[in-house]
């Protein structure tokens, strides 16, 4: 473990600015992830040197230990270069914040390198048996993000209870080496998140690498089993998993917006007599249109990471009409990055879509990332519509 009285931790703004510099070296690799499927290990490499893979270790093994407002603005940058390497990046983040939410054991475990990636999958196998001392488990979980790059595997298990009781169901955390990838993600965008199946055939997972994945439902940081007290670890497990979501598509939209910018004072309109682009009316309200769509992603984002930062800081369980407002703020802010990055490929036009363009990727993958689960905007709607009426959420189960 590293003695944080040693450890210098870099401001926010140092942070953004190391991830900054590393912008041009992910533009430069993009194209390359989403053909190959997968980051090459010199630009991890880079992420790693930076630090950015230690945002939300906890201090005591020579993290950072971040708040969500700052993960939020860093991981945002990142997908300026490349939405697929700033979703692993950030999913291995995440990862490992739920780690600091657990027992020392599993945090002296994964943590032994504060640089590891992690991965994971919500599906649940019911091939288990209880055995002295933890669970044999098999079973094949899909979409486990970064996983070809990972140290770590978290999946969901089943342990059936006594007839007539329903099952429990546990998230084990698993050492990449002890299960099988299959390369199964085949998708038209966030191709490179290598967001591949594990397979485990009769695996041993101590009872110390478990968790009761209820008392993540809970939302309640009295509930966690870890036995420290260090704020960042108080966040409502289920607010967090929804806002990060947001970060990629919402870099995604800011780096089109510097593209076309950038291209529409160089560039002619074609079929028109505007040369440059930026004489263009239709240009300059597209491009203005997309601006404010883009600031509205970020501020909706920041409000949420504020909010999970402020309840976790005061040390009070956030409330379920804020925990359904995040989630709000998450959909809300996905739906208009997307519609941001639209408003662009129209200023553009055809060309756009060429695939020598870089447009046409971060369209691909932004609208790809927004229909993830916990990004839905309209469940997210109609969850924070009925907080709001004092109506029944639970239907929405990441919210309540």
């Amino acid at each position: 473990m590293t003695d944080t009285a040693t450890t210098p931790i870099p401001t926010r703004a140092e942070l953004a600015d190391r991830a900054r510099a590393l912008v041009p070296l992910l533009r430069e690799h993009a194209a390359e992830v989403d053909e190959t499927g997968t980051i090459p290990a010199s630009v991890l490499d880079s992420i790693r040197d930076a630090g950015l893979l230690r945002l939300t270790v906890p201090r005591r093994f020579g993290g950072y230990e971040r708040g969500f407002r700052d993960f939020v603005e860093i991981g945002s940058i990142l997908a300026e270069g490349c939405g697929s390497t700033a979703w692993v990046t950030g999913y291995a983040n995440t990862s490992k914040w739920t780690i600091g939410l657990r027992g020392a054991e599993v945090q002296a475990d994964v943590f032994a390198d504060p640089d590891v990636i992690l991965s994971g999958s919500s599906k649940p196998s019911f091939d288990v048996e209880v055995v002295e001392g933890g669970y044999v488990v098999s079973g094949t979980w899909p979409s486990l993000s970064g996983v070809p790059h990972s140290g770590w595997v978290g999946v969901f298990f089943a342990v059936r209870s006594t007839e007539g009781e329903p099952p429990r169901f546990l998230e084990g955390i698993i050492p990449t080496s002890d299960v099988t990838i299959s390369r199964t993600w085949n998708v038209i965008g966030m191709r490179g998140t290598g967001s591949e199946s594990v397979t485990a055939d009769r695996v041993f997972v101590p009872e110390h690498r478990t968790i009761d994945a209820g008392i993540f439902r809970t939302n309640d940081f009295h509930n966690y089993p870890t036995p420290f007290d260090e704020p960042l670890y108080r966040g409502a497990v289920h607010p967090v998993l929804s806002l990060v979501i947001g970060i990629t598509p919402l870099g995604l939209a800011q780096g089109a917006l510097d593209l076309v910018a950038e291209n529409a004072v160089a560039q002619p309109l074609t079929g028109t007599a505007y040369d440059p682009q930026s004489e263009s009316v239709s240009v300059q309200n597209e491009v203005a249109e997309a601006a404010m769509l883009v600031d509205t992603a970020r501020l909706h984002l920041y409000r949420g990471a504020d909010d999970i930062d402020e309840w976790s800081q005061r040390g009070e369980v956030m409330p379920p009409e804020i925990r359904a407002r995040v989630r709000a703020d998450t959909g809300f802010a996905v739906t208009a990055a997307c519609a941001a990055i639209d408003r662009l490929m129209t200023a553009v036009g055809a060309g756009a879509f060429s695939t020598r363009n870089p447009l046409q990727r971060m369209w691909r993958d932004a609208n790809v990332a927004a229909r993830h689960g916990a990004a839905n905007w309209m469940l997210n709607r109609e969850t924070y519509g009925k907080t709001l009426l004092g109506v029944d959420a639970s239907f929405n189960r990441l919210s309540v």
